[in-house]
C-alpha cells in the first residue's frame, strides 16, 4: 500500500469519517510509541518459507491462486495486545502473510498481505463504533457490551491461552472481493490452521468471566517463561522440523450484510475450501532486515482486495480502517529513531532491546501495585472502577512510561536519563 492508495480511500470517505479515520490513526500511533514497536501485535517471530496454490475444483478460479502455483512467504506470529510481552497472559494471537514471488525481497509490499487473529468474527462491526471502543474507559466499555454494540461471543472467542501457536486458528475476519478468471466477483473470508490439528486448542473454560477486556492475567501457578511460545514455535525449527499450515476460504455472493466482519458465515452454506499449502523452514526472528515489516490488510492484489467504505458507518469501513491505520502507523515506526529537529544520521535510535538505565527501575508504587493485584500470578482483578488504570499500565506500557504514570508526579523525581532515553527513540523530550 502506498500513499497514492493511502488517499484514495480516505478520499472516497464523507468529511466527519475521515477525522474519525484520523483520529484513528494517531491513537494507534501513540499505543505503538508507548511500547516502542507496533501499537498491536508488538512482540513476535519472524520465519520464512513457501505457499503453494492447491487444486481445487470448488475453489473459483484466479489470477493469484492459481493451482500448482508456489510462492515466498514471510511469516509472523505474535500477541495481540500490544506491549503484553508475556506469553503467559490470556491474550489474543495473530498471524501475517505476506506473498511474494519466488525471489522477491519480502521486506515490502509484494502480491498479498493477509492479517489474521484468533476469533472467528471481530467485536466491532463498524469503525465509528472502533473509535468509540478505543477511546473509552472500562465503563464505557462495559456499556457498550451490555448493548450488543460490542459483541460478547467475539471479545470471548479472540481470547486463547495455548500451549503453542501452531494448535490456533487464525482468520482474516474481514472479507476480501475476490474476482475469478471470468471477472466474476464474490466476497472471500480466509483462515489458517495446522492440518494436523483437528480442534483448535488454547480454549477457555466456560467459566472465565471475561468482559470488555482485551487480556486477562496469567493463571494463578503458571509458571512458563514469559516468551514460552516464541521459544516453542523456534524450537521447532532449530530441530531441523518444518511448520506447516493450510490457508483455506469461505465464498459467497456479493451482498452488504456478507461485509459484516462481527458475524460469523455459516460454515454449513459457506464451507470452509483448503486453498493453499504453507510450509515455514526459515527462523529469520533475529535478522534485523525483516524487523520492520509493515504488514498490512490493504496490500492486496488487484484481483483481491477490500470492499471500498464511504462512511465509518457501514461495515467495509473496519477493512479500511485497518488499511488505513497500519499505513500510518508503519510511517510512524520508520521514523521513530528521527532526532527531533534533524536527519535519521545526527541521532541513531537504541534498538527496542536496549537496557534502561539502571535509574529508571519501576516506582514503589508501581512495584505496590503488582503485589496488590497479583498481576502476574493470580487470577483476581482490580474493581471495576480502577481496572482500567492497572491493565492498561501493567499489560501495554513500558517501563519508563509506567514509572511517570504511577510514580511521583514532581518533575524533580525523573531522571535526567529517561527525557534522554525518550529523545534516542523518537518521542518529544518534553
Amino acid at each position: 500500500m502506498d500513499l497514492n492508495t493511502y488517499l484514495k480511500l480516505l478520499n472516497l470517505l464523507d468529511s466527519e469519517s475521515q477525522k474519525i479515520m484520523l483520529e484513528l490513526q494517531a491513537m494507534f500511533s501513540a499505543a505503538g510509541l508507548a511500547v516502542r514497536g507496533r501499537g498491536t501485535h508488538t512482540d513476535g517471530i519472524i520465519v520464512k518459507g513457501n505457499l503453494t496454490v492447491l487444486h481445487s475444483s470448488d475453489v473459483p478460479s484466479h489470477s493469484l491462486f492459481t493451482p500448482g502455483k508456489k510462492y515466498d512467504v514471510i511469516f509472523r506470529h505474535a500477541n495481540i495486545v500490544g506491549g503484553a510481552k508475556d506469553d503467559a497472559l490470556i491474550n489474543g494471537r495473530g498471524s501475517a502473510i505476506r506473498i511474494g514471488n519466488i525471489g522477491d525481497d519480502l521486506s515490502k509490499p509484494r502480491l498479498l498481505d493477509l492479517v489474521l487473529n484468533t476469533g472467528e468474527v471481530f467485536g466491532l462491526p463498524t469503525a465509528r463504533l472502533y473509535h468509540q471502543f478505543f477511546g473509552s474507559d472500562f465503563h464505557q466499555k462495559s456499556d457498550m457490551l451490555a448493548s450488543g454494540s460490542l459483541r460478547r461471543y467475539a471479545v470471548e472467542a479472540a481470547l486463547r491461552n495455548p500451549d503453542s501457536f501452531t494448535e490456533l486458528y487464525y482468520h482474516t475476519q474481514l472479507c476480501y472481493e475476490w474476482v475469478d478468471s471470468k471477472k466474476k466477483s464474490r466476497y472471500a473470508r480466509f483462515r489458517l490452521l495446522n492440518p494436523n490439528q483437528s480442534t483448535e486448542g488454547g480454549l477457555l473454560d466456560d467459566n472465565v468471566e471475561i468482559g470488555p477486556r482485551l487480556v486477562l492475567p496469567r493463571k494463578r501457578g503458571d509458571t512458563r517463561e514469559k516468551n514460552y511460545l516464541r521459544n516453542e514455535f523456534r524450537q521447532r525449527l532449530a530441530d531441523g522440523n518444518i511448520v506447516e499450515y493450510v490457508l483455506q476460504a469461505q465464498f459467497r455472493s456479493i451482498e452488504d450484510v456478507a461485509v459484516d466482519c462481527s458475524n460469523p458465515w455459516d460454515p454449513n452454506t459457506y464451507p470452509w475450501l483448503d486453498i493453499a499449502a504453507i510450509v515455514l523452514n526459515q527462523d529469520e526472528s533475529e535478522n534485523d532486515y525483516y524487523q520492520e515489516i509493515a504488514y498490512n490488510p490493504g496490500n492486496t492484489h488487484y484481483d483481491l482486495k477490500l470492499p471500498d467504505s464511504y462512511s465509518v458507518d457501514d461495515f467495509a469501513s473496519l477493512g479500511v480502517s485497518g488499511a488505513l491505520v497500519h499505513y500510518f502507523g508503519s510511517i510512524v515506526r520508520a521514523e521513530r529513531t528521527q532526532y527531533l529537529y534533524g536527519s535519521k544520521d545526527d541521532l541513531p535510535g537504541k534498538p527496542d532491546y536496549f537496557p534502561l538505565p539502571v535509574t529508571e527501575i519501576p516506582s514503589k508504587r508501581f512495584l505496590f501495585l503488582l503485589e496488590k493485584y497479583n498481576f502476574l500470578t493470580d487470577n483476581s482483578y482490580p474493581s471495576d472502577g480502577e481496572h482500567d488504570k492497572i491493565e492498561a499500565l501493567v499489560s501495554a506500557m513500558p517501563t519508563t512510561a509506567l514509572d511517570l504514570a504511577v510514580g511521583s508526579t514532581d518533575p524533580t523525581d525523573i531522571p535526567d536519563s529517561y527525557f534522554l532515553e525518550r529523545r534516542l527513540n523518537g518521542y518529544n523530550p518534553g
